[in-house]
């Protein structure tokens, strides 16, 4: 005797709606969360004998942290991460930003900023982001030879002596305004908030 059961179960129901794919998503997710257990989804594994902070989740790595923390006191949220380091390196996992190194050792940034430059390239990331800003060619923004060609052009609009002719005479001029403004206030005698920008 066959007998048809009408009942049909929730988990059924939804199989039947969404056929495969459902499952098929449900595995892939899991099949990334095993790969990427330790950081974020698409960055790079972790560097041995470089700190990662702990506060990672799967797939989405320090990016909840940082969130949480936000922008303000960037930089001392920063150091903190390193001060664990036992070399003053840390690496952290950003969900669609990527992997991030940083430094707190002066022999590492010199090293990275003058002795071993050609090895640190910005990149189209840094480049195509930035670029709008700080121009297509500069110094910030490019590599290689157009980088030490514009670095060349720079060095002379940047030498002591334009900076003495003008720099430094435009600073003074801020600062005398600024001492003129702080001593207006504090003639008043009241008291004052000055926002700075």
């Amino acid at each position: 005797m066959l007998t048809l059961s009408t009942y049909s179960s929730p988990l059924a129901a939804i199989f039947d709606r969404t056929g495969i794919l459902l499952p098929l998503a449900g595995l892939s997710l899991l099949a990334l969360a095993f790969i990427y257990h330790d950081r974020a989804l698409g960055t790079k594994p972790r560097r041995a004998g470089v700190h990662f902070p702990p506060m990672t989740l799967p797939l989405l790595g320090h990016t909840v942290w940082k969130v949480k923390k936000g922008t303000d006191r960037e930089l001392h949220q920063f150091l903190e991460i390193t001060k664990p380091s036992k070399n003053g390196c840390a690496q952290l996992s950003i969900l669609g930003v990527g992997t991030f190194f940083f430094l707190s050792r002066p022999e590492y940034i010199e090293g990275i900023q003058k002795t071993y430059f050609e090895n640190f390239e910005k990149g189209d990331f840094f480049q195509s982001r930035l670029s709008d800003v700080l121009g297509q060619n500069g110094i910030f923004v490019s590599d290689g030879h157009t980088w030490k060609h514009a670095r060349k052009t720079a060095s002379h609009i940047f030498s002591a002596a334009q900076f003495r002719n003008w720099v430094q005479v435009v600073v003074h001029q801020e600062l005398d305004s600024v001492v003129s403004l702080l001593n207006n206030l504090t003639l008043r005698g009241n008291e004052a908030v000055i926002t700075l920008p």
